[in-house]
């Protein structure tokens, strides 16, 4: 495990009171905060508004 991933989680229990990432949630993360521009589809219920939240929170910035 990495030490963005071990900081990503601690970021995300923290914060968000979540255990862990749904599936695709940490790519599209991953890529939305390298600056790439994401389109991400996932159903109702996916954890969406955590790829928004999420970046923001770690930068420390404004969604």
């Amino acid at each position: 495990m990495s030490t963005n991933l071990n900081a990503d989680s601690a970021i995300l229990q923290a914060r968000f009171s979540l255990p862990g990432f749904r599936r695709g949630q940490q790519d599209i993360i991953n890529a939305a905060m390298s600056g790439q521009d994401v389109m991400a589809v996932l159903p109702t219920g996916g954890g969406k508004s955590l790829c928004f939240q999420f970046p923001a929170v770690k930068a420390n910035k404004l969604v």
